[in-house]
């Protein structure tokens, strides 16, 4: 129950028709908040609600080295956060 990097990490693969290029990876941290407004946007259904935490990561999907403005945000039980972007990592010390 930490909220380091090596223990949040998890695999993900996507693979979209006409979205994707195969053969290629990116290394940048996202949020798995993300995998909703994800997968909407090129299966063409309504946007999601204006609420939702999670951004579309189909810019990303067509270009893997492309900018992440945001870091990834972890949270474990009520106020444990960690923020994790491509240089750096911010979790709590307890």
């Amino acid at each position: 129950m930490t909220l380091w990097r090596r223990a949040t990490r998890v695999p993900l693969i996507v693979v979209a028709p006409g979205v994707t290029t195969p053969d290629t990876r990116c290394d940048r941290p996202v949020d798995l908040l993300d995998l909703y407004p994800t997968l909407v946007e090129p299966c063409g259904l309504p946007a999601p609600p204006q609420q939702l935490d999670g951004v579309s990561l189909v810019p990303l999907l067509r270009d893997p080295g492309g900018p992440r403005e945001r870091p990834a945000l972890s949270t474990y039980q009520r106020g444990n956060h960690a923020v994790s972007g491509e240089r750096f990592e911010l979790a709590p010390t307890r």
